[in-house]
């Protein structure tokens, strides 16, 4: 009897030890897709370079959603450390890591085209700076929001966090997980400026809950999408952009006299003339539209809608401070709702200017609310001049 060679059959099987290196291959494959990493090296490459991970395989590269990419210079670096996000990425969190007080070095995510995804399932993902110095973390590529994003600087020193490099290069949007929120959230008593260049077209809202004094500023235009923008920190927010978006702007918090800090509308561009309503609660808090620099009419920052102020909340126009020129701006109804409001006009210009706030009409609640009406030089001519004007 005759048999054929097994070789035909040792083809159709892997031998033991292959089996075994087939099975770590793919055991590092999986950990290359996901995995937290950190960034160790004072140069610049494309975000898939594994030798800038700490760790230096494939598997050390930071991806995927719930995990964490950390971006750390070595001790005394200085300048800026770009990094290319080479392919669209997923990760759950952003950190900008401290090693050491004397280090400086601020550092650049960018990309003209890849998509960065922030996915840390049901809970925030955050992109921080917990370093010191005047240190940057810079996130130049369009975003997409998987998950509820929140910024903030956590370190020292002004640690600061800026997404877009330059004004509507790029946007952020909802992933495929619906509508998320975007929230400034500086705690830290040194914590830096926070900064959206990027235009905004998610369908959540935007809050500012930030505690400290850093200047928070969104210069990107907000999307009609977007839900509402809510000022609550005692930090204030800063609007530049030419914005669109129709929901609420809220500053303070419905019921409470606590300081709800400032939202500002400024700049040539500056606008919310869209928005559904202007609500201000609480002393301290303010919605201040500043016309520093702008010429009379150039621009609108609010509808010919009610501003309904409650619990000592305020409104507030800076005029100009070109010499002789003007400034304006008309809403609806000055609202008192509960308890007392405060209307403050400043005028920081020189020689014959006039800075005029005009309501169509006046209202109160029951419980005969009372307005404060105050302004540099109110009413008097030529000189320095304000006025409020109720129409109606």
């Amino acid at each position: 009897m005759k048999f054929r060679s097994n070789c035909f059959l040792r083809s159709r099987f892997l031998s033991p030890t292959a089996m075994t290196l087939a099975g770590l291959a793919l055991l590092a494959s999986d950990s290359a897709k996901a995995a937290s990493g950190t960034w160790n090296v004072a140069a610049d490459g494309n975000w898939s370079d594994a030798g800038s991970w700490n760790g230096g395989l494939p598997a050390s590269i930071a991806n995927g959603a719930t995990f964490t990419a950390t971006f750390t210079p070595p001790a005394g670096g200085t300048g800026t450390t770009t990094t290319t996000l080479d392919t669209s990425r997923t990760i759950g969190n952003i950190g900008r890591g401290n090693s050491g007080t004397a280090v400086q070095q601020s550092w650049l995510i960018t990309s003209l085209t890849n998509v960065l995804t922030l996915d840390f399932g049901a809970s925030n993902s955050n992109i921080s700076n917990g370093t010191n110095n005047n240190s940057l973390i810079t996130v130049d590529t369009d975003i997409a929001l998987n998950s509820n994003l929140v910024l903030s600087g956590t370190g020292n020193n002004n640690a600061k966090v800026t997404l877009g490099a330059t004004v509507n290069g790029h946007t952020i949007t909802d992933g495929v997980n619906g509508a998320k929120n975007i929230t400034f959230a500086n705690t830290s008593a040194s914590g830096g400026a926070l900064t959206i260049n990027s235009s905004i077209n998610t369908t959540g809202a935007i809050f500012n809950t930030s505690t400290l004094s850093q200047p928070i500023l969104i210069a990107g235009i907000i999307g009609s999408t977007v839900t509402g923008v809510t000022q609550s920190g005692a930090a204030g927010l800063s609007l530049t952009g030419a914005n669109i978006y129709t929901g609420a702007t809220t500053v303070g918090t419905a019921g409470s006299v606590a300081n709800g800090g400032r939202l500002t509308v400024s700049g040539a561009n500056g606008t919310i003339k869209l928005s559904s309503s202007y609500t201000i609660n609480g002393s301290g808090s303010n919605l201040n539209l500043d016309y520093v620099g702008v010429a009379d009419g150039a621009v609108d920052r609010i509808a010919n809608i009610a501003v309904t102020l409650n619990l000592g909340g305020e409104l507030r126009m800076n005029g100009t401070t070109t010499a002789a020129t003007n400034s304006s701006e008309s809403f609806g109804t000055l609202t008192l709702g509960l308890g007392n409001g405060i209307v403050t006009i400043n005028n920081g210009g020189s020689g014959t200017t006039t800075d005029t706030l005009t309501a169509s009409g006046f209202a109160r609640g029951s419980n005969f609310a009372t307005a404060l009406v105050r302004g540099s030089s109110m009413g008097l001519s030529p000189v320095l001049n304000t006025r409020l004007i109720l129409s109606s």
